[in-house]
C-alpha cells in the first residue's frame, strides 16, 4: 500500500507553517542548517532575541526529525524553552508537535500522543485552525500507526470537516486518501474504496496526475486483496499509462510489480517474469533501489515456482544483497523467506533453517524487539514523563521571572507595580501547574493499564518460539526432512499468526480459533501423533463478526497437554468449546488426562514453574481487561472423576471479553 500522503505531508505541513508564521526568512535559513547549527552553538546565540532563538530552533527541529530523532528533541527542547520565554503560544504549539513528530519518528509512541495533544490544546485555545489541522493529521498517522483504526479515523473526519467548510479540494483530497489507507490497514474494503474514490474525485478536478497515479495503484492493490483481478488490471494499467507519460519512474515501477503480482496469482509465470524485468529495468534506470530489490525477489520466486533453481538462486541473492545494502526490514524479510523457500526446496536444509531464522528475527524487529526495549521505556514512563514535565514548566517560570527582570531594569519607577504583577503572575501560573499535573498523572494512569497489556503479551510468545525452534532442530538432526519441512511451513504460519496479532488488543474470533487449530495441529506432530484435538464454536457466536483478546486460551490449552496428556502411556483428547455468555464468551477446556493431583506431583519431582507463570501471566491479563474491577472475567479448575472414583482428566472453564464489530 503506497501512503504517498501519510508521511510526505507531515513536511509540506512543516513547510506551510514556517511559510505562514515566520516569512521566508525561516525557509531560507532552512537552506543553511549548518550556518543557523554552528550560529546557535556559538556564544553568539546569547545576543540573539528570544524570537530568533525560538526560530531557529523550530527550523533545526524539522531539520533533523526523520534523520535523527534523538537530536531534533534537543532542538524542539529548546525551541519550546525560547517560545516561552517570548511569549509565543503558537510557536509553544509548534514546539510541542516537533517534539511529538520526534518521538513518533523514534517509536515512542505513547509520548508523541501526549505533546500532539498539548499543541492541540494550545492551537484550540488561540484559534489557529492552520495548527489544528495539522495536529490532527499527525496524531490520525500516530492512531493508525498504533492500530488504533477508529480513532484515527475520528481524527481524519474532524480534518475533511474543516476542508470541506474552507472548499479546499487539496486537504479534502488528502484526508480522504488517509481515511481509506487506514480503512484498508483495518480490512473494511467497501468504505476504503468509497473514500478512494472520493479523493480521485478530487485529483481529478485539480489535474493532479502525479497523485492519482499512486492512488490508482492503491485502488488496484485493494482489488487485488478482495480477489477481484478483472477490477484490479483496469486501476494498475491506468497508473501504468500516467506514469509512461509523466515519466514518474518509482510509481511506474510499483505498477510493473502489480501487475506481475496478478499474472503470478494466476499461473501465468510468462507474463510475470515480463512486468517484473520491466519493473526491474524501469527501477535500475531511475535509481529506485526499493523496486529494484523487490523486482529481483519477484523474479527468483517465479523462477522457482517453475523449477529454474539456477535462476532462482541467481535472482534471490541479487535480490537478498539489494535488501541488505537498503536495511529496509520489509524487503530484508521477503528476500530472507524466499532464500528460505530456494533452500528448502533445493534439499538444503542447514541453510533453508538460516534464512527462515533470519525471516522471523526480522519480522520480530518490526514489533517484538523494537517495541520490547520501548515496553521497558515507558514501564517507567509514569516517573519519568512526569519529571520531563516538571522540568519543562520550572523552564517557563525562570524563563518568565527572567523576563520580569529584565523588564524591572527598563522600568524601575515602576518597581512596586511589577512587584505585585510577579505576585499574581506566580499565582496563575501555580494554579495551572496544578492543572496540568492532574491532567498529566490522569494520562499516564491510563496509559499504564495499556502498556501492561502489551508487556504481558510480549512476555508469553517467547516461551513458545523456544520450544517449537527446538522441534525444528530436533527434527533436522533426526535426518527427518520432510517432516521438518511440514513443521516449518505450519511453524511460519503460526508465527506470522502470533506477531500480527500480539500487536492487536483484539481480534477476530475466527482468527482466534484458526491459531489456535494451527497450534494444536503443531503440538500433534511435535509429540508424534499421541493426542486427538477438537474446537467447536457454538453456532450463536459470529466468528466473524466478534472480536476477543489474543492468545488468552492458548496457555491453558498447552498446560492440558504438558501436565494432563503427555504424561499418559496411552493417546488422549483435548476439547475446546467457544459459547456465548452475557458477560462475555465462554471457553471450555477438557482434556482426558492424568489429572492435577497426579500432574502436580510429577511436577514437584521436576521443579516446573512454567504453569504457575502462565496462569499469573493470564490472570492479570484478565485483571487489567476488567476496567470497572467488578471481576467478571475469571478462569476455574474442576477435576474430573470416572464411576471408580479415578482421575479422569480436567475442566477449565475461562469467561473472557469480546466486543461486536
Amino acid at each position: 500500500m503506497s501512503e504517498w500522503l501519510l508521511h510526505k505531508w507531515v513536511f509540506f505541513w512543516i513547510y506551510l507553517f514556517l511559510l505562514f508564521f515566520f516569512g521566508s526568512d525561516a525557509l531560507a535559513q532552512n537552506n543553511k542548517i549548518d550556518s543557523i547549527s554552528a550560529l546557535m552553538g556559538s556564544p553568539f546565540a546569547d545576543t540573539l532575541s528570544a524570537e530568533s532563538g525560538m526560530k531557529n530552533y523550530l527550523t533545526l527541529s524539522s531539520a533533523f526529525n526523520q534523520s535523527d530523532p534523538s537530536r531534533s528533541l534537543d532542538y524542539g527542547r529548546k525551541a519550546l524553552y525560547y517560545s516561552i520565554k517570548a511569549n509565543n503560544r503558537r510557536g509553544e504549539a509548534m514546539a510541542y508537535n516537533m517534539l511529538g513528530i520526534a518521538h513518533y519518528v523514534g517509536s515512542g509512541y505513547d509520548s508523541a500522543r501526549f505533546y500532539y495533544d498539548l499543541a492541540l490544546a494550545v492551537f484550540t485555545e488561540i484559534k489557529d485552525t492552520l495548527g489544528i489541522v495539522h495536529t490532527l493529521n499527525n496524531t490520525g498517522i500516530l492512531l493508525k500507526s498504533t492500530g488504533n483504526y477508529d480513532a484515527s479515523i475520528r481524527n481524519y473526519s474532524l480534518v475533511l470537516e474543516i476542508a470541506e467548510k474552507k472548499s479546499q479540494k487539496d486537504m479534502m483530497a488528502y484526508t480522504l486518501n488517509n481515511i481509506a489507507i487506514v480503512y484498508y490497514d483495518w480490512k473494511h474494503f467497501e468504505p476504503a474504496l468509497e473514500h478512494y474514490r472520493l479523493a480521485l474525485g478530487h485529483l481529478r478536478d485539480l489535474g493532479d496526475s502525479t497523485r492519482m497515479s499512486a492512488l490508482l495503484n492503491n485502488i488496484g492493490e485493494l482489488f487485488r486483496e478482495k480477489g477481484v483481478f478483472d477490477s484490479a488490471y483496469i486501476f494498475f494499467n491506468e497508473a501504468l499509462k500516467i506514469t509512461l507519460s509523466r515519466n514518474l519512474p518509482k510509481t511506474q515501477a510499483n505498477a510493473y510489480i502489480n501487475l506481475g503480482d496478478l499474472k503470478q496469482t494466476e499461473k501465468n509465470f510468462q507474463d510475470a517474469l515480463a512486468f517484473y524485468n520491466k519493473a526491474r529495468e524501469t527501477a535500475n534506470s531511475g535509481m529506485v533501489l526499493p523496486a529494484l530489490a523487490i523486482s529481483s525477489i519477484r523474479i527468483g520466486n517465479v523462477y522457482l515456482e517453475t523449477g529454474d533453481f539456477i535462476k532462482a538462486n541467481q535472482f534471490i541473492t541479487e535480490g537478498l544483497k539489494e535488501a541488505n545494502k537498503l536495511k529496509d526490514p520489509k524487503i530484508m524479510q521477503d528476500a530472507n523467506l524466499a532464500a528460505y523457500n530456494l533452500y528448502n526446496k533445493s534439499g538444503n536444509s542447514i541453510k533453508a533453517l538460516d534464512h527462515f531464522i533470519k525471516y522471523t528475527q526480522l519480522k520480530d524487529s518490526l514489533f517484538n524487539l523494537n517495541s520490547q526495549k520501548e515496553i521497558d521505556r515507558l514501564r517507567t514512563e509514569y516517573e519519568t514523563g512526569k519529571k520531563e514535565n516538571e522540568i519543562i514548566l520550572l523552564s517557563r517560570d525562570k524563563a518568565l521571572q527572567e523576563l520580569e527582570i529584565e523588564r524591572q531594569k527598563n522600568l524601575r519607577m515602576y518597581t512596586t507595580l511589577a512587584a505585585l504583577l510577579i505576585v499574581v503572575i506566580l499565582y496563575l501560573l501555580y494554579t495551572r501547574y496544578k492543572q496540568r499535573q492532574k491532567l498529566l498523572k490522569e494520562q499516564l494512569e491510563r496509559s499504564r493499564a495499556d502498556i501492561e497489556q502489551r508487556l504481558l503479551r510480549s512476555q508469553m510468545n517467547p516461551h513458545f518460539l523456544f520450544n517449537s525452534l527446538n522441534t525444528i532442530n530436533g527434527f533436522i538432526m533426526s535426518n527427518n526432512v520432510d517432516t521438518a519441512s511440514e513443521f516449518l511451513t505450519k511453524f511460519s504460519k503460526l508465527v506470522r499468526h502470533i506477531l500480527e496479532y500480539s500487536r492487536k488488543e483484539m481480534i477476530l474470533l475466527d482468527e482466534e480459533v484458526k491459531t489456535l487449530r494451527l497450534y494444536l495441529e503443531l503440538e500433534r506432530m511435535r509429540f508424534n501423533n499421541r493426542f486427538d484435538f477438537d474446537i467447536e464454536v457454538s453456532g450463536d457466536l459470529k466468528t466473524d463478526e466478534l472480536y476477543v483478546p489474543p492468545m488468552l486460551t492458548q496457555p491453558f490449552i498447552e498446560n492440558a497437554l504438558i501436565h494432563g496428556l503427555f504424561p499418559k502411556q496411552e493417546g488422549g483428547t483435548v476439547k475446546v468449546f467457544f459459547s456465548a455468555d452475557e458477560a462475555g464468551i465462554k471457553v471450555e477446556i477438557i482434556d482426558n488426562g492424568i489429572g492435577r493431583e497426579a500432574a502436580g506431583a510429577m511436577s514437584r519431582k521436576q521443579t516446573d514453574t512454567h504453569r504457575s507463570l502462565g496462569l499469573q501471566l493470564t490472570r492479570e491479563r484478565l485483571a487489567l481487561m476488567d476496567k470497572n474491577k467488578e471481576n467478571r472475567y475469571y478462569f476455574t479448575f474442576t477435576d474430573l472423576y470416572d464411576n471408580k472414583g479415578s482421575a479422569a482428566g480436567t475442566r477449565v472453564e475461562l469467561l473472557m471479553p469480546c466486543e461486536e464489530e
